[in-house]
């Protein structure tokens, strides 16, 4: 059985572009063998979310500061521009070896 990861996907209104973030993320993941779980939220929610929603990692297209887990850049999900180096970040997060 895979193990599941939690991913906020974060952005400054909790919208679509946090949305699209997720998408990806979560097809990155199912093609390295994990199961996931995606929520979204605006940054201004991230305190709320890291305590009840308890992600394994925060994908952001702004800054998160203080956050007490992984942050991985998700501009690249969104401009196409280093899209590998992204998805390397998000699996070292995870502890797999790329």
């Amino acid at each position: 059985m895979a193990k599941t990861v939690k991913v906020l996907t974060v952005c400054g209104t909790g919208g679509v572009t946090s949305s699209v973030i997720g998408a990806k993320v979560k097809e990155i993941l199912k093609a390295a063998g994990y199961e996931s779980e995606v929520t979204t939220c605006k940054v201004i929610e991230v305190g709320t979310h890291l305590q009840l929603f308890r992600p394994d990692l925060v994908v952001a297209s702004t800054p998160v500061p203080n956050c007490p887990v992984p942050v991985i850049s998700g501009m690249p999900f969104l401009t196409g521009v280093g899209v590998d180096r992204a998805r390397d970040e998000i699996l070292k997060a995870l502890g797999d070896q790329t």
